[in-house]
């Protein structure tokens, strides 16, 4: 059976949404979402590349800019490959739901 990570996080942008049209004129655009937690004194973060196409990518490009809340629903994945130096691995997200943080 296939099945896929769904991940629901809660986070700030950490730059402004780049939005792009594909060769047939559909809207995608990319973002990424700083994920901050705190346990007792140990605090780490997390910067999950997202992705959304569609009409609705034109919205979260007009609505959203850097810094602003975010809540994001959508499936998980990672990616490693490794450039001339060290492997490098990408958490990335394909967005369902998004809303106010």
């Amino acid at each position: 059976m296939n099945g896929f990570a769904t991940v629901i996080m809660a986070g700030h942008l950490s730059r402004d949404p780049e939005l792009r049209y594909s060769a047939d004129g559909v809207p995608a655009v990319n973002f990424c979402v700083k994920v901050s937690r705190a346990n007792g004194l140990e605090r780490s973060t997390t910067f999950v590349e997202c992705k959304k196409s569609g009409d609705t990518a034109e919205d979260i490009a007009a609505t959203y800019k850097q810094g602003d809340a975010v809540r994001i629903e959508g499936s998980l994945r990672s990616v490693r490959w490794k450039p001339d130096g060290p492997a490098r691995l990408i958490v990335d997200a394909a967005v369902l739901e998004r809303g106010e943080g």
